[in-house]
């Protein structure tokens, strides 16, 4: 959300077979005509009530229970372009894992890992082809306060810090199908006056100014899985999609031996 998956760089400078062929009719016989009969379009059913107190609770439930997911991501921001695939996991005990490799326009590519609370991020040749260690939570550390970047892409975590800024929460339009799946989108109203002062430096670019509402549209499956949002805020515009819910993913710290701790 907001700037905050920018940063990171800133840092770092279905088959199916086919149908049954219909018997020729007998001769002499006259063909029916038969219209077939649509198959209707199913309408999603969230398995919760999407309010604006419940939104962030229980977007957060659905991913836990689900516990992994594939995604991707584009952002465009200040003239540059930068892409993203990834894999995230839910533990056991509700924290995130996450595997993510990224290419801003210009700069190059950047490898994030997200392994039992520690960061591992390699920038190629800007890190020497190894893997930088550190702790956002430290502040002292090379990834100080760079936490927002691993929510902006964590659906387990991306509202949380927003549930009490969260003023409406709006069906907008019909249903949609988003990677073969129909969903229903809502639009998802954020007051910034409401966010606390961490938040803000944590999600936004303080330099620039914050309008007093932001809006965030999200694409939610009958399962109550998200499995797209979009957003346009402080000249920053993002895509994400979300697939493979529930499926195995490959998330591992990287060797020892490519692994350094900057001091």
């Amino acid at each position: 959300m907001g700037s905050s998956v920018a940063a990171i760089a800133v840092v770092l400078t279905g088959c199916g077979a086919s149908a049954p062929q219909a018997a020729a009719p007998a001769a002499g016989a006259s063909e029916a005509v038969v219209t077939p009969t649509p198959t209707p379009t199913p309408t999603p059913t969230a398995v919760y009530t999407l309010t604006s107190a419940t939104f962030a609770q229980a977007m957060q439930a659905a991913a836990a229970k689900a516990t992994s997911c594939t995604f991707t991501l584009q952002v465009a921001t200040n003239g540059q372009t930068i892409t993203a695939d990834g894999a995230l996991r839910v533990l056991p005990d509700k924290t995130s894992e996450l595997a993510m490799k990224m290419t801003t326009s210009g700069t190059g590519s950047i490898d994030l890992r997200v392994v039992a609370g520690t960061w591992y991020i390699s920038g190629g040749e800007l890190t020497g082809g190894k893997f930088v260690k550190g702790d956002p939570k430290d502040p002292k550390g090379p990834f100080a306060g760079m936490a927002g970047v691993f929510d902006s892409v964590n659906p387990n975590q991306g509202m949380s810090a927003f549930q009490d800024a969260i003023v409406s929460v709006t069906p907008a339009g019909g249903t949609e199908q988003v990677d073969g799946v129909p969903t229903q989108a809502y639009d998802v109203v954020v007051d910034t006056t409401k966010l606390s002062a961490a938040v803000r430096s944590e999600q936004f670019d303080e330099k620039t100014a914050l309008p007093a509402q932001i809006s965030y549209r999200y694409w939610f499956g009958a399962d109550g899985l998200v499995r797209k949002m979009t957003s346009d805020v402080q000249g920053e515009q993002q895509v994400m999609t979300f697939s493979g819910w529930g499926q195995p993913v490959d998330i591992q710290a990287p060797p020892a031996n490519q692994v350094v701790t900057l001091k």
